[in-house]
């Protein structure tokens, strides 16, 4: 439990979220910022802050996503060559997720995307 009044506690809990956003584990660095969250509660300066940190992983989150998708997207067109399909049919599961992250990029707006997303994973 985070003492309200402990701006050490939040400091260490969202440094530890930083290490694992320097580690690429973008889904991890959210949950433990949203833990801090909801163990702070609302209205304090120190939510603000973990409010505004809770974005910026979230940007982050839905890049990696998107970057996913995309290498997605090229694996089933190549494979979809491969078999002779017609490679230009999107399959469910890559409309799902264009769908999916065009929503967070609509809800996210553009004020938040001030961080690069993580450069891509060549092959």
């Amino acid at each position: 439990m985070i003492h309200h009044d402990s701006k050490l506690d939040v400091n260490q809990l969202l440094e530890t979220a930083e290490e694992f956003v320097r580690a690429g584990d973008y889904l991890e660095a959210h949950a433990r910022a949203r833990q801090v969250q909801d163990e702070l509660g609302d209205g304090t300066e120190e939510s603000q802050r973990v409010a505004r940190t809770l974005r910026r992983y979230g940007v982050l989150v839905e890049a990696w996503h998107a970057q996913n998708a995309a290498r997605s997207a090229v694996y089933v067109a190549r494979e979809r060559r491969a078999i002779g399909a017609d490679e230009h049919e999107p399959t469910e599961r890559v409309t799902a997720w264009s769908q999916a992250a065009a929503w967070l990029r609509r809800r996210t707006g553009p004020a938040h995307r001030a961080t690069p997303p993580r450069p891509a994973v060549p092959g």
